[in-house]
């Protein structure tokens, strides 16, 4: 953003993904302390964290729990599936140097 719009402020950004994130647009992912990060799908679905390269991945899974359904008489409000691990890239790497080594 900053290279399009370089007088844009990091405050007009949080605000608009706020914005977003209150009508439903966008999720906010708390999948890593030190970073924020949204998803313009918002619909529930498992993200991936590689410990190795730290990128964040939507992974294709079925999800039987949705916002709505009731569990035990409990109300479902929002559904989190993170996923921590090391990536397919990372994991092939890592094969590549010990091959070389």
């Amino acid at each position: 953003m900053k290279e399009r719009f370089p007088t844009l402020s990091r405050a007009t950004v949080y605000n608009a993904l706020e914005a977003l994130k209150r009508v439903g647009a966008v999720q906010e992912l708390t999948i890593a302390r030190e970073a924020a990060h949204y998803d313009a799908t918002a619909s529930p679905h498992p993200h991936f964290l590689c410990r190795a390269c730290d990128s964040l991945f939507d992974i294709e899974l079925l999800c039987p729990i949705r916002p709505g359904d009731r569990i035990l008489g409990h109300r479902v409000e929002a559904v989190h599936t993170y996923l921590y691990g090391v990536c397919a890239t990372c994991v092939e790497r890592a094969k590549q140097d010990k091959i070389r080594s």
